[in-house]
């Protein structure tokens, strides 16, 4: 019989007796070490370890069809208007502005601008859904261990500065949307209230023009004191005539206006959003009622002659009468409204009318060059088409804001950040995490005591063998 003594050998096993052996023999130091690295290890997680507090808003994109964009590309959250928010809310100017409405460089005593931008891109975190149109985004900030003595205030601190600047982050995509915008409707916003500001400061140029040369004839004036008395009477018929005029055109504009919008929000009144004021507790009792009913019939499929099914549709029935009775409330007061709003308007023509008549008779009993008249003549024309232009202009930024979709609009605030509770990790994460630990250094002990036991043997084996050889 042969026996081989060559201790090298190829294949490695693991002989789990003497791993049962070698754990015998460390079971008493590991039911004292154990308990002792497991307790040392959770003080330093909870005493010692800096905890993170986050804090998440949330927020709702409002979808738009875009040509563009393929059906997979939404499926995939691959949505070029999620990508936008997405890279406006991790974008340097949002964490700049931020940075200059926190306090954050205070807290953790940072002197560089730079470096407080660059910690709020990487404590931002954005997660979106393209099928619903949902962000939620997260601010996470390091703070001390979750029992570390005398450190309450800062902790406190930094559980209310992550809501703070989440919510912050959330006011900056407003400003950004309503000042930075680059999207069709928010541009053509943005022209149509600079026209319209282009075309009041034309009016009221044209207007002190006027108002000039006027005083500038009383003073240059040379005849005497009596005679003067007409020139100051047609002077403050001119400033009345100017100042009626003016609020004619803008008691008609603010009508036209006005009679647009509530005709408007009347004709889509059950496409508004339930956060829109008009109308907002009779349209929440229909929806109400109708998500009732509906749960009852669709989901629970009960008969309707059930009496769960015909109260929910009386209850339904009751909430719509209640809606169209308002509606119909509302539009006889638009009308009521309307017709003082016309009759004031009336009013304000037939003073400016009365005005102009007492204009024409007192200009026929002044004395002025004709130069001075024509001069004065070419000034009201020119006053009178600023104030057409005005108006054109109104007309026009009215309807450019009723068929637009300003940016803000676009992404609503479902719910602002509040501050975390606790920070990361907790509790059970630290107990957990110790135990892994603990358990881990006893097995690196085991094995170190069985490849110690191991390369023993070997070099036994290999003396033995050198023996025999």
């Amino acid at each position: 019989m042969t026996m081989n003594l060559n201790p090298i050998d190829s294949d490695i096993q693991i002989n789990p007796a003497l791993m049962v052996h070698l754990a015998e023999r460390r079971k008493r130091t590991w039911l004292i070490s154990a308990p002792i690295v497991f307790f040392v290890l959770v003080v330093i997680q909870l005493f010692l370890q800096p905890q993170t507090y986050t804090a998440t808003a949330s927020l709702l994109l409002q979808l738009k069809n875009q040509p563009s964009e393929s059906s997979l590309a939404v499926l995939t959250g691959q949505s070029s208007q999620n990508n936008d928010v997405v890279g406006i809310l991790e974008s340097r100017r949002l964490a700049e502005d931020v940075a200059k409405h926190c306090d954050i460089q205070k807290l953790y005593h940072v002197k560089k601008l730079n470096d407080v931008i660059k910690m709020l891109q990487q404590s931002i975190l954005v997660k979106t859904d393209s099928s619903t149109g949902l962000i939620n985004v997260s601010c996470s900030l390091l703070g001390p261990a979750r029992f570390a003595f005398g450190e309450s205030a800062r902790r406190e601190e930094v559980r209310q500065l992550s809501a703070k600047v989440t919510n912050l982050y959330i006011l900056a995509l407003e400003r950004y949307y309503s000042l930075h915008d680059n999207s069709r409707d928010s541009v053509l916003r943005r022209n149509a209230t600079a026209a319209l500001k282009q075309a009041q400061e034309r009016f009221d140029n044209k207007s002190n023009l006027v108002f000039d040369y006027i005083s500038g004839l009383k003073q240059d004036s040379p005849l005497s004191q009596p005679e003067a008395e007409p020139f100051v009477v047609v002077n403050e018929l001119y400033a009345t005539e100017f100042k009626d005029e003016a609020e004619l055109k803008g008691a008609e504009a603010a009508q036209s206006d006005r009679m647009n919008g509530i005709k408007h929000q009347l004709g889509n009144i059950q496409k508004l959003p339930i956060e829109d004021p008009f109308l907002q507790q009779e349209r929440l009792r229909v929806q109400e009622a109708a998500q009732t009913y509906h749960e009852l019939v669709d989901v629970e499929q009960l008969a309707p002659e059930n009496p769960s099914v015909v109260e929910a549709s009386e209850r339904l029935k009751r909430a719509q009468n209640a809606l169209d009775l308002e509606e119909k409330g509302y539009k006889t007061n638009i009308t009521s409204n309307g017709l003082e709003a016309t009759n004031e308007i009336g009013n304000l023509k037939a003073s400016l009318a009365a005005i102009q008549n007492e204009l024409k008779n007192a200009t026929r009993h002044i004395p002025t060059q004709r130069e001075r008249s024509f001069q004065l003549s070419l000034l009201q024309t020119q006053q009178k088409l600023a104030l057409s232009w005005l108006t054109q202009t109104q007309t026009e930024v009215v309807k450019v804001r009723l068929s637009t979709v300003p940016g803000p609009s676009r992404v609503t605030e479902l719910d602002k950040a509040i501050p975390p509770k606790t920070g990361v990790p907790g509790l059970i994460r630290v107990v957990i995490l110790s135990l892994f630990i603990s358990v881990l250094l006893m097995l690196v002990q085991l094995l170190y005591d069985y490849l110690k036991h191991q390369s023993i043997k070997i070099h036994a084996d290999s003396a033995a063998y050198q023996t025999l050889k």
